[in-house]
C-alpha cells in the first residue's frame, strides 16, 4: 500500500524530469547554455533542499519531502521553458503547460482520494478530454511525422 502511495506521487516527478532531460537539457546545451542549465540545477537543488528541511523537521512527513521533489522538478522544468522560449525567440509556455500541470495534479489527487478503479476512470476520462481539445495539434503532428517519412523513403 506505501509503495503505490509513493508511486503517485513519484510519477509526476518522472514525467517533469524526463521532459527536462530530453527536451531542454539537450537543446540548452546545443545552445551552449550550459551556464546557465549549472545555475538552474543549482538553485532547483536549493529549492529541494529547503523544501525538504522544512517538510522533515516542521511536518515530519515522508509525502511532503515527495512533494517538494515534485515541486521542485516541475519549477525546473518551467523555468527551463520560459528562457528557451526567450532565447529561441519561439511561444513555447502556453496554456498546454499549465494544462500539463493541472493534470499531474489531478492524477495525484484523484488516485490519492479515490479507489483504484474510480481513479483509473477519471484519469482516462481526463486524458481523453485533454485528447479530444488537443485534437489539432496531434492530428497536424502526426501529418508532419508521415510527410516527413515519405521524405526520408
Amino acid at each position: 500500500k506505501d509503495s503505490v502511495s509513493y508511486l503517485i506521487i513519484l510519477l509526476p516527478l518522472c514525467i517533469y524530469d524526463g521532459k527536462t532531460i530530453m527536451l531542454y537539457n539537450t537543446y540548452l546545451k546545443v545552445i551552449r547554455e550550459e551556464k546557465f542549465l549549472m545555475k538552474i540545477n543549482i538553485y532547483t537543488c536549493l529549492i529541494s533542499c529547503v523544501l525538504c528541511i522544512i517538510s522533515v523537521y516542521f511536518f515530519q512527513s515522508i509525502y511532503l519531502v515527495m512533494v517538494s521533489l515534485v515541486l521542485s522538478f516541475a519549477i525546473r522544468c518551467y523555468i527551463s521553458e520560459v528562457y528557451l522560449s526567450k532565447k529561441l525567440k519561439v511561444k513555447v509556455f502556453n496554456i498546454d503547460s499549465i494544462i500539463e500541470a493541472v493534470l499531474a495534479l489531478a492524477f495525484v489527487v484523484v488516485t490519492w482520494f479515490l479507489p483504484p478503479l474510480n481513479a483509473w476512470i477519471v484519469v482516462v476520462f481526463l486524458f481523453f478530454i485533454y485528447t479530444i481539445f488537443s485534437w489539432s495539434k496531434l492530428k497536424r503532428l502526426f501529418l508532419m511525422m508521415v510527410k516527413r517519412r515519405r521524405k526520408m523513403a
